[in-house]
């Protein structure tokens, strides 16, 4: 499996999602090139930025995070994210950058359905 983002923590108590691109040994210290942005390069940045549309934990904080872990889930083309600290935070997020967080109405679950019934099903 080929990771296009990490998962990290910032000091904010949020839960971020880094590009890949943005940690390519490659990147030059000067002007990109044409090459290089063939091959999608950035250039180097001392300190990586700090975009608020980059947080998967969206305006929730959680606080001392100390792990973060990530599954596949059974939907096409989306993880599963967790992150453990003081409070648990639970996403699921696609490469298309969406992220959803569990609590939140899903559009893939009708309307129909009582959500206390999927407490039922949690072992």
């Amino acid at each position: 499996m080929f990771c296009r983002w990490f998962a990290v923590a910032s000091h904010r108590h949020a839960v971020h999602s880094v590009p890949r691109r943005l940690l390519d040994l490659r990147r030059p210290l000067s002007k990109v090139s044409p090459s290089e942005a063939d091959e999608r390069l950035v250039t180097y940045e001392v300190v990586l930025p700090d975009d608020a549309r980059l947080a998967i934990s969206h305006n929730y904080e959680v606080a001392n995070i100390r792990q973060i872990m990530s599954a596949p889930s059974q939907l096409e083309s989306t993880s599963l994210v967790l992150a453990i600290g003081l409070d648990l935070f639970l996403t699921c997020i696609s490469p298309s950058g969406t992220s959803l967080p569990m609590w939140a109405p899903d559009p893939l679950v009708p309307d129909t359905l009582p959500r206390w019934t999927c407490l039922l099903c949690v072992p």
